[in-house]
Protein backbone atom coordinates (compact mmCIF):
# COMPACT_ATOMS: atom_id res chain seq x y z
CA UNK A 1 0.00 0.00 0.00
CA UNK A 2 1.70 3.20 -1.06
CA UNK A 3 0.07 5.04 2.58
CA UNK A 4 2.33 4.58 5.24
CA UNK A 5 2.13 1.85 8.03
CA UNK A 6 2.46 4.52 10.21
CA UNK A 7 -0.35 6.51 9.43
CA UNK A 8 -3.20 4.25 9.95
CA UNK A 9 -1.56 2.73 12.87
CA UNK A 10 -2.68 6.23 14.64
CA UNK A 11 -6.23 5.87 13.62
CA UNK A 12 -6.16 2.43 16.08
CA UNK A 13 -4.53 4.26 18.82
CA UNK A 14 -5.44 3.41 22.38
CA UNK A 15 -7.90 5.88 23.37
CA UNK A 16 -9.38 6.89 20.21
CA UNK A 17 -11.65 4.76 17.35
CA UNK A 18 -11.45 4.95 13.89
CA UNK A 19 -14.85 6.27 12.23
CA UNK A 20 -14.81 2.71 10.39
CA UNK A 21 -14.18 0.57 13.07
CA UNK A 22 -17.73 0.37 14.80
CA UNK A 23 -17.04 -2.54 16.98
CA UNK A 24 -19.08 -5.18 15.07
CA UNK A 25 -19.60 -6.27 11.29
CA UNK A 26 -21.26 -4.09 8.88
CA UNK A 27 -25.01 -4.92 8.59
CA UNK A 28 -24.50 -5.20 4.85
CA UNK A 29 -21.81 -8.12 5.47
CA UNK A 30 -24.22 -9.56 7.93
CA UNK A 31 -27.05 -10.09 5.53
CA UNK A 32 -24.29 -11.96 3.33
CA UNK A 33 -22.98 -14.29 6.23
CA UNK A 34 -26.92 -15.07 7.14
CA UNK A 35 -27.79 -16.25 3.49
CA UNK A 36 -24.66 -18.38 3.26
CA UNK A 37 -22.26 -16.21 1.43
CA UNK A 38 -19.75 -15.78 3.34
CA UNK A 39 -18.09 -19.45 3.81
CA UNK A 40 -15.23 -21.86 2.44
CA UNK A 41 -11.99 -19.81 2.56
CA UNK A 42 -12.83 -16.14 3.08
CA UNK A 43 -9.92 -13.37 2.64
CA UNK A 44 -11.09 -9.87 4.31
CA UNK A 45 -8.81 -7.59 2.46
CA UNK A 46 -7.84 -4.19 4.81
CA UNK A 47 -9.36 -5.93 7.74
CA UNK A 48 -8.91 -3.60 10.42
CA UNK A 49 -9.86 -4.71 13.75
CA UNK A 50 -11.31 -8.04 12.09
CA UNK A 51 -15.19 -7.70 12.56
CA UNK A 52 -15.66 -8.83 9.18
CA UNK A 53 -13.74 -11.62 9.38
CA UNK A 54 -14.39 -12.80 12.74
CA UNK A 55 -18.12 -12.85 11.43
CA UNK A 56 -17.56 -15.17 9.20
CA UNK A 57 -15.38 -17.37 11.14
CA UNK A 58 -18.24 -17.45 13.25
CA UNK A 59 -20.90 -19.07 10.20
CA UNK A 60 -17.75 -21.64 10.04
CA UNK A 61 -15.49 -20.10 7.15
CA UNK A 62 -11.63 -20.56 7.13
CA UNK A 63 -11.19 -17.25 7.22
CA UNK A 64 -7.75 -15.41 6.89
CA UNK A 65 -7.76 -10.84 7.66
CA UNK A 66 -4.80 -9.17 6.57
CA UNK A 67 -4.28 -5.12 7.15
CA UNK A 68 -1.13 -3.19 6.74
CA UNK A 69 -1.49 -1.65 10.15
CA UNK A 70 0.20 -3.85 13.07
CA UNK A 71 -2.03 -2.36 15.86
CA UNK A 72 -4.99 -3.27 13.59
CA UNK A 73 -3.94 -6.77 13.66
CA UNK A 74 -2.80 -7.31 17.31
CA UNK A 75 -6.10 -5.51 18.00
CA UNK A 76 -8.04 -8.56 15.76
CA UNK A 77 -5.95 -11.15 17.32
CA UNK A 78 -7.23 -9.89 20.99
CA UNK A 79 -10.90 -9.99 19.71
CA UNK A 80 -10.43 -13.60 18.57
CA UNK A 81 -9.03 -14.57 21.78
CA UNK A 82 -11.90 -13.23 23.63
CA UNK A 83 -14.34 -14.74 21.29
CA UNK A 84 -13.24 -18.06 21.07
CA UNK A 85 -12.93 -17.64 17.50
CA UNK A 86 -10.03 -19.48 15.49
CA UNK A 87 -9.10 -16.55 12.33
CA UNK A 88 -5.98 -15.85 11.26
CA UNK A 89 -4.66 -12.28 10.84
CA UNK A 90 -1.50 -11.25 9.32
CA UNK A 91 0.04 -8.12 8.68
CA UNK A 92 0.36 -7.97 4.51
CA UNK A 93 0.13 -5.35 1.98
CA UNK A 94 -3.21 -5.61 0.40
CA UNK A 95 -1.84 -4.76 -3.07
CA UNK A 96 0.47 -7.91 -2.62
CA UNK A 97 -2.23 -10.50 -1.47
CA UNK A 98 0.10 -13.37 -3.76
CA UNK A 99 2.52 -13.38 -1.39
CA UNK A 100 0.58 -14.65 0.90
CA UNK A 101 0.79 -18.20 -0.77
CA UNK A 102 -3.15 -18.99 -0.29
CA UNK A 103 -6.27 -18.92 -2.51
CA UNK A 104 -9.56 -18.22 -1.52
CA UNK A 105 -13.48 -18.68 -2.15
CA UNK A 106 -14.59 -15.50 -1.21
CA UNK A 107 -13.08 -12.16 -0.65
CA UNK A 108 -14.32 -8.54 1.88
CA UNK A 109 -13.28 -5.72 0.88
CA UNK A 110 -14.80 -3.43 3.31
CA UNK A 111 -13.98 0.24 2.95
CA UNK A 112 -10.28 -0.88 1.18
CA UNK A 113 -11.04 0.30 -2.63
CA UNK A 114 -11.90 3.53 -1.86
CA UNK A 115 -8.93 4.51 -0.33
CA UNK A 116 -6.78 4.16 -3.36
CA UNK A 117 -5.77 6.62 -5.78
CA UNK A 118 -6.47 5.07 -10.00
CA UNK A 119 -2.97 3.47 -9.99
CA UNK A 120 -3.23 1.69 -7.02
CA UNK A 121 -6.66 0.45 -7.44
CA UNK A 122 -5.02 -1.35 -10.62
CA UNK A 123 -2.36 -3.00 -8.80
CA UNK A 124 -5.31 -4.06 -5.95
CA UNK A 125 -7.81 -5.80 -8.61
CA UNK A 126 -4.31 -7.99 -9.79
CA UNK A 127 -3.71 -8.65 -6.42
CA UNK A 128 -6.76 -9.77 -5.87
CA UNK A 129 -6.63 -11.65 -9.40
CA UNK A 130 -3.46 -13.20 -7.39
CA UNK A 131 -5.63 -15.12 -4.78
CA UNK A 132 -9.33 -15.57 -6.33
CA UNK A 133 -9.25 -18.17 -8.75
CA UNK A 134 -11.71 -18.21 -11.49
CA UNK A 135 -15.05 -19.31 -9.83
CA UNK A 136 -14.27 -16.83 -6.76
CA UNK A 137 -16.12 -14.11 -5.56
CA UNK A 138 -15.48 -10.80 -4.13
CA UNK A 139 -17.70 -8.94 -2.29
CA UNK A 140 -16.92 -4.88 -2.40
CA UNK A 141 -18.11 -2.01 0.14
CA UNK A 142 -16.82 1.30 -1.31
CA UNK A 143 -18.34 4.89 -0.19
CA UNK A 144 -21.01 5.90 -2.96
CA UNK A 145 -20.86 8.91 -4.89
CA UNK A 146 -24.29 9.62 -3.52
CA UNK A 147 -22.87 10.50 -0.30
CA UNK A 148 -22.69 14.68 -0.03
CA UNK A 149 -20.05 16.61 0.94
CA UNK A 150 -16.77 16.09 0.94
CA UNK A 151 -15.55 14.87 4.50
CA UNK A 152 -14.42 11.22 4.42
CA UNK A 153 -13.04 9.16 1.67
CA UNK A 154 -13.00 8.92 -2.33
CA UNK A 155 -16.43 9.06 -4.00
CA UNK A 156 -16.75 5.72 -6.41
CA UNK A 157 -18.81 5.71 -8.89
CA UNK A 158 -20.56 2.72 -10.48
CA UNK A 159 -19.01 3.01 -14.13
CA UNK A 160 -16.06 3.21 -12.19
CA UNK A 161 -16.07 -0.50 -10.69
CA UNK A 162 -16.98 -1.94 -14.34
CA UNK A 163 -14.26 0.17 -15.65
CA UNK A 164 -11.58 -1.11 -12.97
CA UNK A 165 -12.71 -4.70 -12.80
CA UNK A 166 -12.37 -5.49 -16.85
CA UNK A 167 -11.09 -8.69 -18.28
CA UNK A 168 -10.90 -11.54 -15.81
CA UNK A 169 -13.99 -10.13 -13.89
CA UNK A 170 -17.48 -10.22 -14.38
CA UNK A 171 -19.48 -7.37 -11.73
CA UNK A 172 -22.45 -9.22 -11.69
CA UNK A 173 -24.30 -6.77 -9.31
CA UNK A 174 -24.13 -3.22 -7.93
CA UNK A 175 -26.80 -1.94 -4.72
CA UNK A 176 -26.84 0.54 -2.76
CA UNK A 177 -26.11 0.53 0.92
CA UNK A 178 -24.47 2.40 4.12
CA UNK A 179 -22.27 2.04 6.00
CA UNK A 180 -22.58 2.72 9.74
CA UNK A 181 -19.95 4.93 10.97
CA UNK A 182 -19.01 6.38 14.42
CA UNK A 183 -19.68 10.06 15.64
CA UNK A 184 -17.37 12.64 13.67
CA UNK A 185 -18.62 12.49 10.27
CA UNK A 186 -21.96 14.09 11.36
CA UNK A 187 -23.98 11.56 10.76
CA UNK A 188 -24.73 7.70 11.61
CA UNK A 189 -24.08 6.40 8.51
CA UNK A 190 -22.60 6.67 4.72
CA UNK A 191 -23.91 5.90 1.58
CA UNK A 192 -22.44 3.06 -0.34
CA UNK A 193 -22.37 0.86 -3.27
CA UNK A 194 -22.14 -3.39 -2.15
CA UNK A 195 -20.77 -4.71 -5.20
CA UNK A 196 -20.68 -8.22 -6.00
CA UNK A 197 -17.76 -9.25 -8.41
CA UNK A 198 -16.91 -12.59 -9.66
CA UNK A 199 -13.69 -13.91 -11.06
CA UNK A 200 -14.26 -15.67 -14.47
CA UNK A 201 -11.69 -17.05 -17.03
CA UNK A 202 -10.07 -15.05 -19.72
CA UNK A 203 -11.11 -15.25 -22.94
CA UNK A 204 -9.36 -17.59 -25.01
CA UNK A 205 -7.80 -16.24 -28.18
CA UNK A 206 -8.96 -16.85 -31.40
CA UNK A 207 -7.61 -19.09 -33.85
CA UNK A 208 -6.08 -17.71 -37.17
CA UNK A 209 -7.37 -19.14 -40.01
CA UNK A 210 -6.50 -18.60 -44.07
CA UNK A 211 -8.76 -15.58 -45.89
CA UNK A 212 -12.54 -16.19 -46.25
CA UNK A 213 -12.28 -18.41 -43.11
CA UNK A 214 -15.03 -17.08 -40.91
CA UNK A 215 -16.06 -19.16 -38.45
CA UNK A 216 -13.60 -21.81 -37.56
CA UNK A 217 -15.34 -24.48 -35.69
CA UNK A 218 -17.97 -24.40 -38.45
CA UNK A 219 -15.38 -25.47 -40.84
CA UNK A 220 -13.42 -27.56 -38.48
CA UNK A 221 -16.37 -29.40 -38.11
CA UNK A 222 -17.40 -29.71 -41.72
CA UNK A 223 -14.16 -30.70 -42.68
CA UNK A 224 -14.27 -34.08 -39.90
CA UNK A 225 -17.67 -34.29 -41.04
CA UNK A 226 -16.69 -34.75 -44.58
CA UNK A 227 -13.83 -37.13 -43.64
CA UNK A 228 -16.40 -39.50 -42.45
CA UNK A 229 -18.52 -39.43 -45.42
CA UNK A 230 -21.76 -37.69 -43.80
CA UNK A 231 -21.18 -34.32 -45.37
CA UNK A 232 -19.30 -32.09 -47.65
CA UNK A 233 -16.69 -29.21 -46.09
CA UNK A 234 -18.98 -26.01 -46.22
CA UNK A 235 -15.98 -23.91 -47.30
CA UNK A 236 -13.33 -24.60 -50.13
CA UNK A 237 -9.84 -26.04 -48.91
CA UNK A 238 -7.26 -24.23 -50.36
CA UNK A 239 -4.72 -26.04 -52.23
CA UNK A 240 -0.84 -25.21 -53.07
CA UNK A 241 -0.52 -25.66 -57.14
CA UNK A 242 2.01 -28.25 -57.92
CA UNK A 243 5.43 -27.33 -57.82
CA UNK A 244 4.88 -24.30 -55.91
CA UNK A 245 6.44 -24.11 -52.08
CA UNK A 246 3.39 -24.42 -49.31
CA UNK A 247 3.55 -20.79 -47.49
CA UNK A 248 1.63 -21.19 -43.91
CA UNK A 249 -1.24 -18.86 -43.05
CA UNK A 250 -0.73 -17.50 -39.82
CA UNK A 251 -0.82 -20.23 -37.00
CA UNK A 252 -0.63 -23.03 -38.96
CA UNK A 253 2.72 -24.79 -39.30
CA UNK A 254 5.05 -25.21 -42.63
CA UNK A 255 5.30 -28.03 -44.58
CA UNK A 256 2.52 -28.43 -46.66
CA UNK A 257 3.39 -30.52 -49.79
CA UNK A 258 2.42 -29.07 -53.02
CA UNK A 259 -1.42 -30.08 -53.68
CA UNK A 260 -1.74 -31.19 -50.23
CA UNK A 261 -5.04 -29.47 -48.58
CA UNK A 262 -4.47 -26.63 -46.39
CA UNK A 263 -6.47 -28.25 -43.45
CA UNK A 264 -7.23 -27.42 -40.38
CA UNK A 265 -5.52 -29.65 -38.05
CA UNK A 266 -5.90 -30.75 -34.42
CA UNK A 267 -2.33 -29.77 -33.83
CA UNK A 268 -3.48 -26.29 -34.25
CA UNK A 269 -5.99 -26.51 -31.96
CA UNK A 270 -3.39 -28.32 -28.91
CA UNK A 271 -1.10 -26.97 -26.48
CA UNK A 272 2.92 -26.24 -27.68
CA UNK A 273 4.30 -29.70 -27.70
CA UNK A 274 1.51 -32.16 -28.94
CA UNK A 275 2.30 -32.57 -32.75
CA UNK A 276 -0.73 -35.31 -32.86
CA UNK A 277 -2.29 -34.69 -36.20
CA UNK A 278 -6.00 -35.57 -37.29
CA UNK A 279 -6.25 -37.10 -40.71
CA UNK A 280 -9.36 -38.51 -42.38
CA UNK A 281 -8.11 -42.38 -41.65
CA UNK A 282 -8.07 -41.85 -38.35
CA UNK A 283 -11.85 -40.56 -38.14
CA UNK A 284 -13.66 -43.60 -40.30
CA UNK A 285 -15.34 -46.46 -38.52
CA UNK A 286 -13.91 -49.01 -36.46
CA UNK A 287 -12.87 -52.13 -38.94
CA UNK A 288 -11.98 -49.84 -41.91
CA UNK A 289 -8.48 -49.63 -43.72
CA UNK A 290 -6.87 -48.92 -46.95
CA UNK A 291 -5.19 -51.43 -48.48
CA UNK A 292 -2.96 -50.92 -52.02
CA UNK A 293 -2.21 -53.36 -54.13
CA UNK A 294 1.40 -53.50 -56.20
CA UNK A 295 1.16 -52.16 -59.65
CA UNK A 296 1.15 -55.58 -62.02
CA UNK A 297 -0.71 -57.29 -59.32
CA UNK A 298 -4.26 -58.03 -59.93
CA UNK A 299 -6.70 -58.72 -57.01
CA UNK A 300 -8.48 -61.99 -57.08
CA UNK A 301 -11.53 -63.76 -54.47
CA UNK A 302 -9.35 -63.11 -51.36
CA UNK A 303 -6.38 -61.75 -52.49
CA UNK A 304 -6.14 -58.81 -49.96
CA UNK A 305 -9.66 -57.92 -47.68
CA UNK A 306 -11.47 -57.45 -50.20
CA UNK A 307 -13.22 -58.89 -53.14
CA UNK A 308 -12.05 -59.86 -57.04
CA UNK A 309 -12.16 -57.34 -59.64
CA UNK A 310 -10.44 -54.18 -58.22
CA UNK A 311 -7.85 -52.60 -60.58
CA UNK A 312 -4.05 -51.94 -59.45
CA UNK A 313 -3.10 -49.06 -57.70
CA UNK A 314 -6.84 -48.73 -56.20
CA UNK A 315 -7.30 -48.68 -52.82
CA UNK A 316 -9.25 -51.90 -52.04
CA UNK A 317 -11.23 -51.34 -48.48
CA UNK A 318 -12.05 -53.75 -46.17
CA UNK A 319 -15.88 -54.01 -45.03
CA UNK A 320 -17.84 -55.34 -42.46
CA UNK A 321 -19.45 -59.06 -42.82
CA UNK A 322 -22.40 -59.45 -45.03
CA UNK A 323 -21.03 -57.04 -47.08
CA UNK A 324 -20.06 -57.16 -51.11
CA UNK A 325 -17.82 -55.30 -53.35
CA UNK A 326 -18.46 -54.24 -57.20
CA UNK A 327 -16.10 -54.22 -59.54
Amino acid sequence: MTTPAARWDSAYEAGSRAPWDIGRPQPAFVRLADGGLLRGRVLDAGCGTGEQALLAAAWGADAVGVDVSPRAIEQARRKAGERGLTVRFEVADALSLGELGLAFDTVIDSGLFHVFDDADRARYVTSLASVLPSGGTCYLMCFSDRQPGTLGPRRVRQEELHTTFGAGWAVTAIVADAFEVNPGLGTPSAQAWLATIRRVLASVPELALPSGLRHPVRWFRGWTAAARGKATCPHEQPRVPAGQPAEPWPGQPAGLRPGEPARLRRADLRPAGRPARLRPASLRPAGLRDHLLPHGQVAGPGAGPGAGGWRPGRPARSVRANSSFQP
